[in-house]
């Protein structure tokens, strides 16, 4: 069952960090999740660079704007009205602020664009997204800045990449019970990873299928298994792959128009060294559909 109730939307008020924006209100609103919209001003930054009505009295108009933004992603009128908070802290740090807000206020779930920003303003870049994935506490969505990406629906198809470690099996758990509470459908992914060769050595490009066909099969099974031992059903397809991990698994999203990935990813050590570690950031720097970063020890949506 899917837990959430507190999501965390960072903003830097950029195009960018507001294609994440549709996303955050289509789950607030399925779950009845409050959500908390944070901007982490910069020193320099005056109340003119601010939007949120704390300096800006319209606040009436700010939320018709976002319950009318709501009822086109879900084509109708909101069922209840949604809980929205509007936090300015005043913090050069915006992994730091982002992190130690979700600490303190038990956050769920944390929604964010890629990068934002240029220059030496206030910025939500590709990299505090990712350190923001890397360390905070609870999970992580990411949204690139494209048109697929930040047109919130519904997910209809969701992805989970396994590579059999307990990462990738803690993704499918959550790929699993959120494929059914959107009725949507699930494909696993197993990609194996083979090392790029120069063109002249002739090697192809299903090298080590043709080497050992049954890994394919063992493949099947395993990810057959995995699903046979988590409890909520859905409706699921397994696929393997041979290639460079990252590139697959963008490409498979793609060709399957797939609604989210949901990937497992190694939290602040750094020292557990696995296929979905820097394989997560890529996909989220690359991929055009959101993607949802899950770490083992981590605060849980999902039950």
């Amino acid at each position: 069952m899917v837990h959430i109730q507190k999501i965390l939307f960072p903003t830097d008020f950029s195009d960018t960090s507001s294609a994440a924006l549709g996303h955050a209100l289509m789950l607030a609103h399925r779950f009845d999740a409050a959500l908390t919209m944070l901007h982490a001003a910069a020193p320099n930054e005056t109340a003119k660079d601010l939007r949120f009505p704390e300096v800006d009295p319209a606040a009436d108009e700010f939320e018709d704007a976002l319950a009318e933004q709501l009822a086109q992603i879900i084509g109708a009128e909101p069922s209840r009205k949604l809980r929205i908070e509007r936090v300015v802290h005043r913090n050069p740090d915006p992994v730091q602020e982002i992190c130690s807000f979700s600490d303190s206020n038990n956050i769920d779930l944390i929604i964010m664009g890629t990068h934002g920003r240029t220059g030496l303003s206030h910025l939500l870049s590709s990299s505090v997204t990712e350190h923001v994935v890397r360390s905070a506490n609870c999970p992580v969505m990411t949204v690139k800045a494209c048109k697929q990406s930040s047109e919130a629906a519904p997910y209809f198809d969701i992805l989970v990449p396994v590579d059999f470690s307990p990462y990738s099996q803690k993704a499918l758990r959550y790929g699993r019970t959120l494929a059914h509470a959107f009725e949507a459908n699930l494909h696993l992914l197993h990609v194996l990873d083979q090392p790029v060769h120069p063109a002249h050595y002739g090697l192809g490009d299903d090298l080590l299928m043709r080497l050992n066909p049954e890994v394919q099969r063992r493949s099947h099974e395993e990810m057959e298994r995995l699903v046979s031992q988590l409890g909520a059903e859905a409706r699921y397809q397994t696929h393997v792959r041979e290639g460079r991990a990252y590139s697959e698994i963008v490409r498979f999203a793609q060709e399957e128009e797939c609604d989210l990935v949901v990937m497992g990813t190694h939290g602040l050590s750094g020292l557990e060294h696995f296929l979905l570690g820097g394989t997560t950031e890529k996909v989220m720097r690359h991929a055009s559909c959101p993607v949802l970063a899950v770490k083992l020890k981590e605060r849980d949506f999902v039950g």
